[in-house]
């Protein structure tokens, strides 16, 4: 004969009890309600420890603003507008760089937000245990505007949108109204910035043309000078109405 094991057959478990499930629960009632207050206060605790973040976005238009009259000739493989790329590129490492930093956080006094300098409130009990397990950069080692640099540059994003020569500029910050500030004043410092790179050129030029027609007027008045001594020299010395040599002339006559 076949056992039940082999057979597959054995006696059918009890169904479960509702009650039995409420004792084991009650049993437990401590384990359970100690489980539910720790993830109660882990979760209050990152709330309030992981703040809510805001991101803004502010776009530039990268473009030739160049005329037809500032090329000699354009070749037959080359772009008419003069911007791929690679110019985008560097306009993009342009936008990054400390010294538009620098001016951001100069325009807006960024070093004296907490968000900015973390020395403002104080070192927390957690960062100076960071910096005695040698962790981490010592904020005091720093001048606010390098803090508040730092803090500018970890949360600064730019990138280039798809097929287009914009370049974005995204900023996130803990306040909506900072961020927005950020990236505003970063783009217009940027526009101002280009506006005066590309003016310098012209301010050369200009000075340089000032400076060639101001030696071309001594010129003019040194030469003058030297026929006014050559006609004293030559007896043509400008009379009334003509020179001096045919104005005796006509006297005698006369």
């Amino acid at each position: 004969m076949m056992s039940n094991r082999e057979t597959g057959t054995g006696p059918i478990p009890a169904a479960i009890n509702v009650m039995d499930v409420l004792r084991g629960v009650a049993r437990r009632k401590t384990m359970i309600v100690g489980v539910s207050l720790f993830a109660l206060a882990a979760g209050i605790g990152l709330v309030k420890y992981l703040k809510p973040v805001y991101s803004t976005e502010a776009q530039v238009l990268i473009q030739n603003l160049e005329t037809p009259f500032d090329r000699v000739q354009v070749a037959d493989n080359q772009r008419t507008d003069g911007v791929d790329d690679r110019i985008v590129a560097s306009q993009m490492q342009v936008l990054k760089s400390a010294d538009l930093g620098r001016r951001v956080v100069a325009a807006l006094g960024l070093e004296a937000k907490p968000e900015f300098n973390s020395l403002i409130n104080g070192m927390g009990t957690v960062s100076q245990i960071k910096l005695r397990l040698g962790f981490g950069e010592d904020p005091r080692l720093k001048t606010p505007e390098q803090r508040a640099l730092d803090r500018y540059s970890d949360q600064l994003s730019i990138y280039q949108q798809p097929s287009s020569n914009v370049i974005a500029i995204k900023y996130t910050s803990f306040d909506p109204k900072i961020a927005a500030q950020v990236a505003n004043t970063l783009a217009e410092t940027y526009v101002t910035t280009t506006r005066e790179s590309q003016l310098q050129p012209t301010t050369r030029a200009r000075d340089w043309l000032a400076g060639e027609i101001a030696s071309l007027r001594r010129k003019l008045a040194a030469s003058e000078e030297a026929v006014e001594q050559f006609r004293a020299q030559a007896g043509l010395l400008q009379g009334a109405t003509t020179t001096l040599g045919t104005q005796e002339i006509s006297e005698l006559n006369s």
